[in-house]
């Protein structure tokens, strides 16, 4: 027998639930926003699909005491057509959205990124990744900086992790500049951040270029994944 689709009205839904579950996952599915997500505590074993987060939405379910990205990990961006910077000082280049209670303690958010410096040799080309409360204003360092465009150097790939370690706490589990992963002589540390509990904020990646002097600054590829790691 088909369906029957019912509105949830009264936990706030933006979409409908249906009779038929997934076996064995969850009473109900159906569609919400973030923001209108009910505790999880109170729909423990549900299914849902999250409309405003990942790249075309994403599937979550309750385990009683937090949302859980199906699979364990959900991606959140997936940058598409190259963004070119050719002024100065400092911008956000692009940027992904993190709504407030996204991250869980422990959650990771893994970031690829590919840069490339056309047009001359003189000038160079720094990256920051910050998080901020504004998509294009800029924020707080979380020590994942390089300045690896230069003089001949045109392209640098990147793969970086941060953990969150509490509300306002992001650490790196990668190195700073463009190794990415191996070994480094000091020691990383967490970066002291804008409260990701109570408030959206933005992952931002950024262009850095030292005088404008006709190089030109592209931003080729920026993937962010969250994985869930508590």
């Amino acid at each position: 027998m088909a369906a029957v689709s019912t509105w949830l009205a009264t936990l706030g839904g933006s979409g409908w639930v249906t009779n038929e579950p997934a076996p064995g996952v969850a009473p109900y599915a159906s569609v919400f926003t973030w923001a209108t997500l009910p505790a999880a505590s109170a729909v423990p074993k549900w299914a849902v699909y999250v409309s405003n987060v990942g790249v075309g939405g994403s599937f979550w379910y309750s385990d009683g005491t937090r949302w859980r990205p199906y699979g364990g990990s959900v991606t959140l961006k997936n940058l598409i057509t190259p963004i070119s910077n050719n002024g100065a000082p400092k911008i956000v280049m692009d940027s992904v959205a993190l709504p407030a209670g996204l991250l869980g303690d422990g959650d990771l958010l893994r970031i690829t990124y590919q840069k490339q410096r056309l047009g001359g040799t003189a000038d160079t080309d720094a990256t920051d990744i910050m998080l901020g409360t504004v998509a294009a204003t800029l924020g707080t360092s979380t020590g994942l900086i390089t300045s690896a465009l230069a003089t001949t150097t045109i392209e640098i790939n990147v793969r970086a992790e941060l953990r969150k370690d509490s509300a306002t706490a992001l650490r790196p589990l990668s190195l700073i500049g463009s190794v990415g992963f191996g070994a480094a002589t000091a020691a990383g540390t967490a970066a002291t951040v804008p409260n990701m509990n109570t408030q959206q904020t933005f992952l931002q990646i950024t262009s850095d270029l030292t005088t404008a002097g006709g190089e030109v600054a592209w931003l080729t590829g920026f993937n962010v994944e969250m994985v869930a790691g508590s």
